[in-house]
């Protein structure tokens, strides 16, 4: 199973291959950082805590790759997370969008 930080880097490399750029380490961080909250305080629609998957990160990806072309350099700082994000809203309740909106 691909839990290390490395063994991330490594996916995340591969899987924005084609994006010049890739903020890699931002990305890993950015997941962990989700996977580790998701543990800890968010809440889906059902009241569920929200399963984070290697599903999820490589979806995120493939938006980051349909995206980055379409707006240059400016992805750098904004696509990434909202890849991400796009695929935990449908999954968070309101109450955990709300906690998140606060920090």
């Amino acid at each position: 199973m691909c839990e290390g930080r490395e063994d991330l880097a490594l996916l995340v490399a591969g899987g924005l291959s084609t994006v010049p750029g890739a903020p890699v380490a931002a990305v890993v961080d950015f997941y962990l950082a989700a996977r580790e909250a998701a543990i800890a305080i968010l809440l889906d629609s059902a009241d569920q805590k929200p399963q984070y998957s290697l599903r999820t990160l490589s979806r995120a990806m493939e938006y980051v790759r349909a995206a980055a072309p379409l707006y240059g350099r400016t992805w750098q700082t904004r696509h990434p997370i909202e890849g991400h994000s796009t695929q935990e809203i449908d999954l968070r309740s309101r109450t955990s969008v709300a906690s998140d909106d606060r920090t």
